[in-house]
């Protein structure tokens, strides 16, 4: 079973391909004490053994969950796969991947669905 959390996405600014690569970006960063990712999960309290123990996609994966409120946006889910640990990996998509996307592409290009 997994835990789905629901964000709505501008859908010409970040398509499920481009938010996969950004993901395995994010986890690759992960992986080095010294990247300012690393230092943002920390920040956030988030243990990076725990988060290096997985490979990114057996531990999140991507959809589309349908159309979005406004017609330039679409839902899409980010799943969180595992049972144990899933409050932390719902801490480093909150604090860590989705800031990391906002900073990178925009503020509005991704967001929690409300």
């Amino acid at each position: 079973m997994s835990t789905k959390m629901r964000y709505e996405a501008i859908h010409d600014k970040l398509s499920l391909l481009e938010l996969n690569a950004e993901l395995d970006q994010v986890w690759a960063d992960l992986q080095r004490d010294d990247s300012r990712v690393s230092t943002m999960a920390r920040n956030a309290g988030i243990d990076l053994n725990e988060v290096r123990a997985h490979k990114r996609g057996d531990v999140i994966s991507v959809q589309y969950g349908g159309a979005g409120l406004d017609p330039k946006t679409v839902e899409i889910l980010i799943d969180i796969l595992v049972n144990v640990g899933t409050a932390i990996f719902m801490r480093l998509v909150e604090k860590v991947i989705v800031p990391r996307i906002q900073e990178k592409m925009g503020r509005d290009v991704l967001k929690p669905r409300e």
